[in-house]
């Protein structure tokens, strides 16, 4: 967290200042798969808790009959969603780091970012701004560890990593096509080492592990930098709101004011 300079929360100004109340509204990944097919790509991701996989050859294995059906010769692109995780609730915002301040400590974003902002935010007109980013994030933490009625819940806070989710480009048998980023495999399945079969290996992901999918999103929301607060053991529908304690030095800011202030700094 020390490298994180500010977080940051664009949306509607009535919706966002409830941070400086202390509550926070929490998403699902189901949530984000309609925004993109209702609304917009960048606030909505259709790939969240899930992943594309391009193949060659796959094998199949149901849990309920253990049968495996093989299939080859032919391309396979096919989505796999990781149902453990679609209706555990997640909480997005912003981070800035070094190279999105100036020398004299102030959000200086650049012109490639805001655009992204108010492309992926149509509906953004305000952001809050949260100063004390490490204080922020162990407050919330804490907070929900610390439930009203003695429950612990587990509390997941870490940055979004960034891969090409939808496969990398790739040459087979002197063809074209895809493949999976192997980046991506590794950092999903980090907890359990491989099993070697054949000439090849097997990397598992277990459920216990399955909300590491929500830290991983592709190359395109980039800039979006996220840092996120994921509940992995909970479960909810929609969205849900959560009371938590946080820093009393919350700032809102009109999202035009915030952005005019920086063209004027230059």
């Amino acid at each position: 967290m020390s490298n994180i300079r500010y977080l940051l929360k664009f949306g509607k100004k009535e919706n966002i200042s409830s941070i400086q109340r202390g509550e926070l509204w929490f998403s699902t990944a189901e949530t984000f798969h309609k925004i993109e097919e209702d609304l917009v790509r960048g606030q909505g991701d259709k790939l969240e808790a899930g992943m594309l996989i391009p193949a060659t050859s796959v094998q199949f294995t149901p849990n309920d009959t253990g049968i495996t059906t093989k299939l080859s010769g032919v391309r396979f692109n096919f989505s796999i969603f990781i149902e453990p995780v679609k209706k555990s609730p997640v909480y997005c915002l912003f981070a800035c780091y070094d190279k999105d301040v100036d020398t004299s400590g102030n959000i200086k974003l650049s012109s490639e970012i805001q655009d992204s902002i108010c492309e992926h935010f149509p509906e953004a007109n305000a952001v809050a701004i949260i100063s004390e980013p490490d204080s922020f994030v162990e407050d919330v933490v804490k907070s929900i560890h610390g439930t009203e009625d003695n429950t612990r819940l587990d509390c997941r806070a870490d940055s979004v990593r960034y891969y090409n989710m939808y496969g990398i480009d790739a040459i087979y048998e002197g063809k074209p096509t895809k493949a999976i980023d192997m980046e991506f495999l590794n950092f999903i399945t980090q907890d359990r080492e491989p099993v070697k079969e054949g000439n090849g290996s097997v990397q598992v992901i277990y459920e216990s592990d399955a909300w590491r999918h929500l830290l991983c999103k592709d190359v395109f929301f980039k800039q979006e930098q996220e840092f996120r607060f994921i509940l992995p053991e909970e479960k909810i529908d929609g969205g849900s709101l959560y009371k938590v304690d946080v820093p009393d030095n919350v700032k809102i800011m009109d999202l035009d004011e915030f952005f005019s202030q920086m063209k004027r700094e230059q």
